[in-house]
């Protein structure tokens, strides 16, 4: 008769490529994340671009603009980018109770760069026709 062994049966080996699944899944999650990431921060560049660069954007930001101000704000005619030169014409800004602004003409050269350290440096403005009116 033989003697049953004593030692313990060895446990089957882990498969290797279980382990390799889990880090495919987790660098596939985190590709996903930066190429989303990266789509948005370009997607941003764009809308900025859009808005600062181009004459729609310009457009754009001045009917907005009527919406943050008190008041009415209208434009007749607006070319050229908001970071300059602009040329605006046919400006009024309506105040209920307090004041009326009229500018027939209104050129400006600025840089709205200067902004983001809190100084506004302006290189030309022209206006022409220009009324106030308080009430």
């Amino acid at each position: 008769m033989s003697e049953p062994s004593s030692a313990p049966t060895p446990a089957p080996a882990p498969d290797p490529k279980a382990p390799a699944g889990h880090r495919h899944r987790g660098r596939k999650v985190a590709y996903g994340c930066g190429i989303a990431a990266l789509g948005l921060v370009v997607l941003l560049g764009l809308a900025v671009w859009f808005l600062l660069g181009t004459q729609s954007g310009t457009r754009f930001l001045f009917t907005r603009l009527g919406a943050l101000m008190p008041g009415s704000f209208e434009v007749a005619q607006i070319h050229g980018p908001i970071r300059g030169p602009l040329d605006i014409r046919g400006l009024t800004y309506k105040r209920p109770g307090a004041m009326e602004v009229h500018i027939d003409h209104l050129f400006l050269d600025w840089r709205l760069r200067e902004l983001v350290a809190r100084r506004l440096d302006i290189r030309k403005l022209y206006a022409e026709g220009v009324r106030i009116v308080q009430a």
